[in-house]
């Protein structure tokens, strides 16, 4: 085999070595949710003490209306939104608290499998 081949296969088995420990990176917030009964959008429950969402400010009974500009109908949804957040990014949250709309930024934390 010459070596014009040879190279690109010794990067392309590299990137397969290297990509998946970035791949399985996932964001976490550190909060515990569940559907705001009024239909408003995600109510927290709770903070987990020194998560992320301790460090940015969010509090239980916060209402997630929109994370990053997009509005999450589903729990699911929710969490596929803030897990393929590389950690270490800065998310803005639009929440309701007190009956008040207000904007939040929260640094992603890495979720610990």
């Amino acid at each position: 085999m010459s070596r014009r081949f040879i190279l690109p296969l010794i990067f392309a088995g590299l990137s397969l070595a290297i990509m998946p420990a970035f791949a399985q990176a996932k964001g976490y917030l550190g909060v515990k949710i569940r559907m705001d009964p009024d239909g408003k959008g995600i109510l927290i429950a709770e903070v987990l003490p020194g998560s992320p969402a301790a460090k940015g400010g969010l509090a239980p009974r916060d209402i997630i209306v929109k994370i990053d500009g997009t509005k999450p109908t589903l729990l699911t949804e929710f969490v596929e939104i803030v897990e393929l957040k590389q950690p270490g990014l800065e998310v803005t949250l639009n929440i309701l608290r007190d009956g008040k709309e207000k904007k939040v930024k929260v640094t992603v934390g890495e979720k610990n499998n």
